[in-house]
């Protein structure tokens, strides 16, 4: 499979949708002129360009980005994986005491109010 890299420029607290394909790692610049923090979840397609996070589910929350700074992660083996045609996500459903598979999914992610940022993103 190929390695690939997203391009996103971020701007505001809504969220982005930047698809359900594997995350390897992130580069995200801060391009504001303030600090800001940045979230990557996962959610509901339906979250896209909204600023509320019901049933999302956060893998990075309120990461601070200092002005003029760059949060460089590696993801590890786990996100690697998630997304890929054989991948399965299932969550605990409280009243059916047992787990559900959930469906139409996507990585979304947002900067703090006000923010901006330029995000690589390198896929497989």
């Amino acid at each position: 499979m190929k390695t690939g890299l997203d391009i996103i420029q971020l701007s505001g607290d809504t969220f982005e949708d930047i698809g359900f394909l594997p995350i390897n790692s992130l580069v995200v610049t801060n391009s504001h002129t303030s600090d800001i923090t940045f979230d990557l979840v996962l959610g509901s397609k339906l979250l896209r360009l909204s600023n509320t996070d019901t049933d999302a589910i956060y893998i990075l929350k309120n990461i601070p980005i200092p002005t003029g700074s760059t949060f460089d992660w590696e993801a590890n083996t786990f996100l690697r994986t998630i997304g890929t045609q054989s991948s399965l996500v299932r969550k605990y459903d409280n009243k059916r005491k047992r787990f559900e598979q959930l469906n139409g999914l996507t990585f979304l992610m947002r900067v703090s109010s006000g923010g901006t940022a330029d995000v690589l993103i390198k896929r497989r």
